[in-house]
């Protein structure tokens, strides 16, 4: 930079800046009409099912949960009806005598799979429960229903 505030006595810093605002601003404009595009995909009132699986519990978490009720969020934001519940032992770590381990189904432990039909929104991003609770394989959820309150794992989504 020389002393009239030219970068190699050629490009004034001033001049970098403004490209690099303009550039900036182009990028800004550009990115909100790809969104707004999108938006216009969006499928409303889009009913899925939505597979919660809930890991390591007693056997009273299977048996609070039957057909037909209704569950919540931790906000109270409802998430669905249930359509299905089953159950199979969880499968812990056993450490052998030897130093190995094995997995090995638990007596009186369990998993358990409770599926739900969800009303929502259905957009390129995945499903959103009540418009608002992004649903997807994996995400941690607590689970709140008349009987029972729990944190569950997204299992499973998929279209009705």
């Amino acid at each position: 930079m020389d002393k009239k505030g030219k970068l190699f006595g050629k490009v004034s810093i001033i001049d970098i800046i403004l490209i690099i605002i303009i550039i900036a601003a182009v990028c800004a404009v550009g990115l909100k009409t790809m969104n707004a595009g999108s938006s216009a995909q969006v499928k409303s009132d889009t009913q899925f099912y939505v597979t919660f699986k809930v890991e390591n519990v007693r056997s009273y978490t299977l048996d609070a949960v039957e057909e037909g009720d209704i569950f919540y969020e931790k906000n109270a934001a409802k998430l669905g009806t249930v359509t299905a519940v089953s159950g199979e032992p969880y499968m812990e770590i056993v450490t052998l005598q030897d130093g190995t381990s094995m997995q090995s189904p638990s007596v009186e432990r369990y998993t358990v799979y409770i599926t739900m039909l969800c009303e929502g929104k259905e957009d390129a991003d995945g499903f959103y429960i009540g418009g608002t609770k992004q649903v997807a394989s994996g995400m941690d959820i607590k689970l709140k229903s008349a009987n029972l309150n729990c944190n569950a794992e997204v299992y499973d989504v998929e279209r009705k």
